[in-house]
């Protein structure tokens, strides 16, 4: 299948390969030319519902939630392949996770039936809570929630709870996994099925937007904005930018609302990481790296996922010569 795009011979296929990612990205992601093509290989990218239904048969939970993940928000599909992941395995706390991804997405944006959604999302996390005592995702989950239901004093519970919990597993990087893994049964290069599904931060999104609404509904105290804090050093522990980034404009946003006078050293250092992953960001889709070759970004895929995606950039960046500062 192929996608038309006005002016352009060389048109992305599906699956998009390697050289259709180049094109797009040699136009750079500033300019409108960039930003269509780089849409219409993303399109081309995404699963087909043809492909999806199929997917909806099979017994594999890994293959389920990966497909879950990538259906559309409007999608019922998306939610239907979620559930049957629960229903095959529900003693994996993974399956749970991205149930409960899937139905916060769907209740953010409005989509599908509002109460059941909430019902489905409040019997996920508490599944994956009593899979998982330890682990504080589910219970920061859970302000989501009672921000959903303007409970905002429940929010702020679950939160000063979340935060006394030792273990903080998201399981972005397996659900990422589980996404590259559903691209390559159907054929798409491993260049291709890696980058696709790099994107998929569903866990730290939903957290720094579920402690940016609590900063913005809470009453000022002491205590919110330091939980917050903590959420937010949290959130930035995962190995991609994007983690690293939503958690430090929380931790900025929660030292800038928590004191009269934020401490200018501690925001300093803060602002100055932010700044550097940025930079480095804009690295990855620059011109420096139009001659890195296919065999090489898989490589940087794989390292991301092994030691995080900042580590893997600047091990490429000084292959290519790029200054890190």
């Amino acid at each position: 299948m192929q996608l038309g795009l006005p002016g352009c011979a060389n048109r992305p296929s599906h699956p998009p390969q390697f050289e259709d990612f180049r094109r797009a990205f040699a136009l750079g992601v500033e300019t409108p030319e960039g930003v269509t093509r780089l849409l219409a290989v993303f399109e081309q990218g995404a699963l087909t519902q043809a492909e999806l239904s199929a997917i909806l048969g099979s017994s594999d939970p890994v293959e389920l939630v990966g497909a879950a993940t990538q259906a559309r928000v409007q999608d019922p599909l998306g939610l239907k392949l979620a559930l049957r992941a629960t229903a095959l395995d529900p003693s994996r706390p993974i399956v749970w996770a991205a149930l409960s991804y899937k139905t916060i997405t769907l209740v953010g944006n409005g989509a599908g039936d509002r109460r059941q959604n909430l019902g489905l999302l409040s019997n996920a996390l508490r599944r994956w809570e009593s899979l998982e005592p330890s682990n504080s995702v589910p219970r920061y989950l859970e302000a989501r929630y009672s921000l959903f239901l303007t409970n905002v004093p429940g929010a702020v519970e679950s939160v000063a709870m979340a935060n006394r919990m030792t273990q903080f597993d998201t399981y972005e990087e397996p659900i990422r996994t589980c996404v590259e893994k559903v691209f390559r049964a159907r054929g798409y290069p491993r260049y291709s099925a890696l980058l696709l599904a790099s994107g998929h931060s569903s866990g730290s999104l939903h957290l720094t937007m579920a402690g940016k609404e609590l900063l913005r509904a809470a009453p000022v105290t002491p205590v919110t904005p330091a939980d917050l804090s903590i959420l937010g050093r949290r959130v930035a522990s995962g190995k991609t930018m994007l983690a690293e980034l939503l958690g430090l404009s929380l931790q900025l946003q929660a030292m800038d609302r928590g004191a009269s006078k934020p401490l200018e050293k501690e925001r300093s250092v803060l602002v100055q990481r932010k700044t550097y992953i940025q930079q480095m960001a804009k690295f990855l889709t620059s011109p420096a790296v139009s001659g890195v070759s296919e065999e090489r970004w898989v490589q940087f895929y794989e390292a991301s996922s092994n030691k995080g995606e900042m580590s893997a950039t600047e091990d490429l960046a000084r292959e290519e010569g790029h200054p890190l500062n």
